[in-house]
């Protein structure tokens, strides 16, 4: 099991007892920590393995890609090994953000300074950049949802809280067509920058972002929105805590000068380039809302983790729709 592969990884392990962790709270995988006992856990070894149909919504050959490509940047600890339903990698040591942190003054200025940091990494000649991959899952994960739902409580909610797949389909090709042209530069996003998926190790003052399933080259755009969708929560996922404009401001002023320093253009940060930002940011807060509805739908269908996905996909819905009119007034205005 987990503890043989970890001993195989760690030969110096062969003849130790194994501490075994749980780690809970993740909606698509299960994972476990293994360490010798009497060690700390920043000796561990993570066993990740996949959640039931997850290659559905997640690309395993690309996900290891990107970790591979992380690494070489220190963005990411490194993968030991893969199996059939998973993979041994590196523990990022320190302690997972929640929501209340994300919002807080003093992580808003890392979290950026890291984003900017991925956000320059340029890709190997094995892995150029073909489509964003957000157009790509709003494509591919309505191609995927059920003509209807296996259990009949699932579909008879979907029935009761959703349009028709038809209303969905449109959606998403409206979306796509609001994309077409629209400045945003398209650079290697995590794509999944939860509370829960940003690690800050106190001792260094450093975060550094972990879980990169989604990972891969996206609208720098989405990015960034997707993130302030974040300030929500995931539960029990509140829009009232999305930030307002003065705050999406002071943190984009931030990435944008972290961005200056990394690329060493010697550029100072305008108003016209933290506007810029602005409108992407929540252009793509509006598409990152639709798709993770197409996440929650699918994974209503198929997963077996304890979490209620229709009521998340719900609750992101709403805010598509909340939203919309809105976000093209606002594309409108500064084209």
């Amino acid at each position: 099991g987990a503890l043989s592969v970890c001993r195989r990884i760690r030969e110096s392990w062969a003849d130790r007892n194994l501490s075994v962790r749980q780690f809970t709270g993740g909606v698509t995988n299960f994972l476990l920590g293994c360490y010798p006992e009497g060690s700390g856990p920043d000796d561990m070894l993570l066993v990740r393995l996949y959640g039931k149909d997850t290659d559905l919504v997640i690309d395993r050959e690309r996900e290891i890609s990107s970790i591979g490509l992380l690494h070489s940047y220190d963005c990411a600890q490194p993968v030991h090994a893969t199996f059939n339903n998973g993979m041994v990698y590196g523990f990022a040591p320190g302690r997972p953000l929640t929501r209340e942190d994300i919002v807080l003054p003093s992580f808003g200025p890392k979290i950026a300074a890291h984003m900017a940091k991925c956000h320059c990494i340029r890709p190997s000649q094995d892995d150029e950049p073909v489509e964003p991959r957000l157009l790509e899952n709003l494509r591919m994960w309505l191609s995927r949802l059920p003509e209807k739902f296996s259990k009949e409580d699932t579909q008879k909610s979907f029935e009761s809280l959703f349009p028709s797949r038809q209303q969905l389909s449109f959606d998403v090709s409206q979306m796509i067509g609001m994309l077409r042209g629209f400045p945003s530069p398209i650079v290697f996003c995590h794509n999944d920058t939860t509370a829960g998926n940003i690690i800050y190790r106190e001792d260094q003052g450093s975060i550094t972002f972990v879980d990169h399933e989604y990972s891969g080259f996206n609208f720098r755009g989405f990015d960034i929105g997707n993130h302030f969708c974040e300030f929500c929560g995931l539960d029990n996922m509140d829009f009232s805590y999305f930030p307002d404009r003065s705050t999406q401001l002071i943190w984009l002023k931030s990435y944008a000068e972290s961005t200056h320093r990394l690329t060493g253009d010697g550029k100072h940060v305008t108003d016209e380039e933290v506007e810029q930002l602005y409108v992407e940011a929540n252009v793509f807060a509006l598409a990152s809302n639709l798709q993770w509805t197409l996440w929650a739908l699918l994974q209503a269908e198929h997963s077996l983790i304890d979490f209620d996905y229709i009521k998340y996909g719900k609750t992101r819905y709403e805010e598509f729709l909340r939203r919309k009119d809105g976000v093209l007034a606002m594309m409108e205005s500064s084209s």
